[in-house]
């Protein structure tokens, strides 16, 4: 948020500016507390190409921990991980089983070989 210094704005007195401009913040931080919680919890982002190229498929992390599923299977090639969480890839729509790739909190990760996702369990 940038501030500026106003000296005067004709027919508004600087008492009413600063009073508009407080009732501006506070609209704009609680307008969308969804979207505030998400960016909290961090996204996982699915590519279809080596080192972050290509296509991309982002994962919301959800709040609490546990599976995720992806909305379709996804070819992914490399994995970035911009959240707090550890992130276990699945080629199945129910985390079970051995994961395909296990990727740390704020990693990024080239797979040995393209793999159809369908969940991500995240801890």
């Amino acid at each position: 948020m940038r501030l500026y210094l106003v000296k005067e704005i004709p027919g508004m007195r600087l008492p009413a500016l600063a009073a508009a401009a407080l009732t501006t913040a506070a609209l704009l931080a609680s307008s969308s507390p969804h979207a505030s919680a998400a960016q909290a919890a961090g996204v996982l982002n699915l590519w279809s190409g080596l080192n972050q190229t290509g296509q991309v498929q982002p994962v919301p992390v959800p709040e609490l921990e546990g599976c995720a599923a992806v909305d379709s299977s996804f070819l992914t090639r490399s994995v970035g991980n911009r959240s707090q969480s550890l992130a276990a890839l699945y080629t199945n729509p129910d985390c079970e089983g051995e994961p395909a790739e296990i990727v740390s909190p704020g990693r990024r990760t080239n797979l040995a070989r393209p793999r159809d996702i369908e969940s991500i369990a995240f801890q």
